[in-house]
């Protein structure tokens, strides 16, 4: 009878040890309950709201996931959104209703994201962020970021400003090309630019506008500058094709950029790299678009109910006027 009752006290425990495993592998916070359950052969379905292109750099963000998600055999729902929250909005909902195992995205914006992060947290479906980062209230909807250290960029941009102007007493007039309003890499860039400059009031800022991260846009705006106004110094650009447009200003107002005035770029472009080894730009700060195999993996991580790191980061440099770009392999962007 002594073998019998513990050979059934051992079964007993034996199936609450079982529940008990099942109970946390279904109820994960890390987990889609209903995927695990599917068979280890069941192909991932990853939806991509791929943000309509500004530039060569956000080309290649997106040729960068599209290939890490066909390596990896990863089926990818791509759906173009404009450059605008309501139309990413409707993408992600979009993916919800199709149902996807989890949504990869850019956001424009860094906040206002409440409500569809909420549905598709009820859908059991992780948003990945690339590039971009963004603030909400609704925990456990976003699972991890993968890009840049944009705050870090603009440390290293204004400490290069500071040194590059040691040497004189004059205050320096800068001119500061934002990206577009409420996008984490301006709002992270700009904290960085100006809590390095402190309260030295020689180095001000004086004008600042929004050049939306455009080539045409950036173009304008600093050719209507230039009509009223060629006696600054430093020039701060939140994207190379922004720089670009405003270099093309600069020449037609017989102005020679990199030497009459300083200009500092962001995301390292070849373009910018050639201007660089030119001397018509003086301070790349690299945003690396190769970020598809760390978004997908995470996906595939995330999707297996494993854990990820609350932020992923590329590997980047930073590049300038006397930086040695002899080695350096071309960039397809």
């Amino acid at each position: 009878m002594r073998k019998g009752s513990l050979r059934i006290i051992l079964l007993i425990t034996l199936a609450i040890g079982i529940l008990v495993c099942s109970f946390i592998i279904f109820y994960s916070p890390y987990t889609k309950n209903y995927k695990v359950s599917k068979e280890s052969s069941h192909k991932l379905v990853v939806g991509f709201v791929e943000l309509i292109s500004e530039s060569s750099w956000r080309d290649k963000v997106t040729s960068s996931i599209k290939q890490a998600a066909s390596k990896n055999d990863i089926q990818l729902i791509t759906i173009k959104a404009d450059r605008t929250q309501e139309s990413q909005k409707e993408a992600i909902r979009a993916l919800v209703v199709y149902q996807v195992d989890a949504i990869i995205f850019s956001p424009v914006v860094k906040s206002g994201w409440d409500n569809v992060l909420a549905e598709a947290k009820a859908a059991e479906i992780p948003i990945i962020l690339t590039d971009r980062s963004l603030t909400t209230s609704v925990e456990g909807a976003v699972y991890t970021y993968v890009g840049s250290r944009y705050e870090e960029q603009g440390v290293e941009a204004a400490r290069f400003i500071m040194q590059k102007f040691i040497a004189g007493i004059d205050p320096v007039k800068i001119v500061e090309l934002y990206g577009t309003v409420g996008s984490s890499p301006a709002i992270e860039r700009s904290k960085g630019i100006r809590e390095t400059f402190g309260k030295d009031s020689k180095f001000n800022i004086f004008y600042s506008v929004s050049g939306d991260y455009l080539f045409s846009k950036a173009e304008e705006l600093l050719e209507t500058f230039f009509k009223n106004d060629k006696e600054i110094d430093v020039l701060i650009s939140y994207s190379d094709a922004m720089t670009f447009g405003a270099i093309k200003a600069m020449e037609k107002a017989g102005i020679s950029p990199g030497s009459d005035i300083v200009i500092i770029t962001f995301d390292g472009e070849q373009k910018a790299m050639d201007l660089l080894s030119l001397g018509k730009i003086n301070f790349v700060a690299e945003s690396n678009p190769e970020l598809g195999e760390k978004a997908i993996k995470a996906a595939i991580d995330i999707c297996s109910g494993l854990r990820t790191e609350e932020s992923i980061y590329v590997e980047e440099a930073v590049f300038t006027e006397n930086s040695d770009l002899i080695n350096l392999p071309p960039r397809d962007y």
